[in-house]
């Protein structure tokens, strides 16, 4: 399950095999996220564990020439 949210990370420890989310504040995902994960696998009758799940999180990166047309070219 991809998404960027509590909600998303909720089915995902529900009904996915793991989350996939765009890179996010370091805080945001330990006690946002993660818990959330978690939440979802307690109350899940197909997860056992938060362990059995993949966690991804995507961050994008660019290689030209400056750091100015690096940052341009990773926003969006």
């Amino acid at each position: 399950v991809a998404g960027s949210g509590s909600t998303s990370a909720r089915i995902a420890g529900g009904l996915g095999y793991g989350f996939l989310t765009v890179h996010q504040e370091p805080e945001r995902v330990e006690k946002e996220l993660f818990p959330a994960i978690e939440h979802g696998v307690d109350k899940s009758e197909s997860n056992n564990s938060p362990d059995d799940l993949t966690r991804t999180i995507l961050i994008h990166c660019s290689y030209v020439g400056t750091e100015a047309a690096a940052l341009k070219s990773c926003k969006p």
